[in-house]
């Protein structure tokens, strides 16, 4: 098989992981609607592709990272997706679309006898430049066969947690859910800690040498809060979708959700609050309702 793959979807997190393809000395053939984005994959050695279809034309396997299931669908299968394509086989999902969206785009392929790798990734856009993201993937042995290098040329971990397209994005879900309702919880209690009179720097340093850590407490606040950066490389919208995709999911499977939908309103005010491009890490502004409780305002 052409070891060539295509990727389409080139923003922070695609972008990122199309470049740890090129700098393991891939070929890559590489499609978004941004020209922009495009034309800085090209300046690294990548092909440009007119379309999603024409990109399907050319290689055995596709990597998409996109930001919407409607997105994902459209690319897919929708009058120029890639299942028009004459040469690809298999196509790799990266974004985070939940379950029922995923086997629906798998049963849509499948018609095409195209093989749909279901790969969302866990990291963000930094672990992605660093080739350290994890990815989670379910497919069946003979697909892994031929995936795996692929993903593995992006991913610093990779975990096979089943057979059927849907489970790894139930994974996701799941890790998503824990890491965004443990971020918007943190910076909640880090305002309250400001506020009583505590200096940050000093209570994240404490709080992680304690059992309160966290992703968002160890990694997250030194990195992009702290600092107010807010660089983190996560969106607001993308943030909100993501946990309303797993209240969804939980929803329909008859489960009750109602902290983790509490939390998931809460993003979605956010979203609708300011820029929803806006890094995931303004969340902790959320919380910040007086002017003299900053989180990490210099001294």
């Amino acid at each position: 098989m052409d070891s060539t793959v295509g990727f389409i979807g080139l923003g922070h997190m695609g972008g990122a992981i199309a470049e740890q393809y090129l700098k393991a000395g891939h070929k890559t053939v590489v499609f978004d609607l941004s020209e922009k984005l495009m034309a800085k994959l090209a300046a690294q050695g990548a092909q440009a592709a007119g379309s999603a279809r024409q990109l399907a034309d050319s290689v055995d396997i596709i990597v998409a990272c996109l930001p919407s299931p409607a997105a994902s669908h459209a690319v897919a299968l929708g009058e120029q997706g890639i299942c028009h394509g004459r040469k690809v086989k298999f196509y790799i999902e990266t974004s985070t679309i939940g379950v029922m969206a995923c086997k629906n785009i798998a049963a849509g392929l499948a018609q095409y006898q195209i093989q749909m790798i279901d790969a969302p990734v866990s990291g963000g856009p930094r672990a992605a430049a660093q080739g350290k993201l994890t990815s989670m993937v379910a497919a069946p042995a003979a697909a892994w066969d031929q995936a795996s290098p692929v993903i593995n040329a992006y991913s610093g971990k990779t975990f096979l947690v089943g057979k059927e397209p849907g489970l790894a994005q139930a994974c996701k879900l799941v890790n998503n859910a824990l890491s965004l309702s443990t971020l918007a919880l943190a910076c909640e209690t880090a305002v309250f800690g400001v506020a009583a009179g505590l200096d940050a720097h000093t209570m994240i340093e404490v709080i992680n040498a304690s059992s309160g850590r966290s992703a968002a407490t160890q990694d997250k606040f030194p990195a992009s809060i702290l600092n107010r950066h807010f660089d983190y490389g996560a969106s607001v919208r993308t943030a909100a979708k993501d946990l309303a995709l797993f209240v969804q999911e939980a929803q329909a499977l008859g489960m009750d959700v109602s902290g983790t939908s509490r939390l998931a309103d809460i993003w979605k005010n956010a979203e609708a609050a300011g820029d929803p491009e806006r890094d995931f890490t303004t969340l902790i502004q959320h919380y910040e309702t007086a002017p003299d409780v900053i989180v990490g305002r210099p001294a």
